[in-house]
């Protein structure tokens, strides 16, 4: 391993077995480690920095349902202004509480908004 050219406390790493390109740094605020993979890019025929859909502002449209008081469903779209039952544009999340408190999360499954309820949740 050897320090990055341009990128001052950065290490540039390849492990053997995959010989996918990993950057390993400090950050000195905080004194932590961070991994940052690298990701082929088919159409620029370059390793990118993998992202996160959160990092890369993926879900467009973020819906909630609180029907018993407590969140029952979380739905998220890449789409912006995503139709309620379009099908298979919605990932969605089910919530199940007990005394206030999640004991389980569920998905996510794909399909609409509106038929969240009768996705396969068994």
């Amino acid at each position: 391993m050897a320090e990055s050219p341009g990128y001052p406390g950065v290490i540039a790493a390849r492990f053997d077995d995959d010989e996918v390109p990993t950057d390993l740094g400090m950050d000195n605020a905080s004194k932590s480690l961070n991994v940052n993979m690298r990701v082929w890019n088919t159409s620029t025929l370059a390793w990118e920095r993998m992202v996160t859909p959160i990092e890369d502002n993926y879900w467009k449209d973020i819906r909630f349902d609180f029907t018993t008081g407590d969140l029952d469903y979380k739905g998220c779209s890449v789409t912006h202004k995503a139709a309620e039952g379009a099908g298979d544009l919605w990932y969605i999340w089910k919530y199940t509480w007990a005394a206030g408190l999640p004991t389980r999360i569920e998905g996510p499954l794909v399909g609409n908004w509106t038929g969240r309820a009768a996705l396969d949740w068994a």
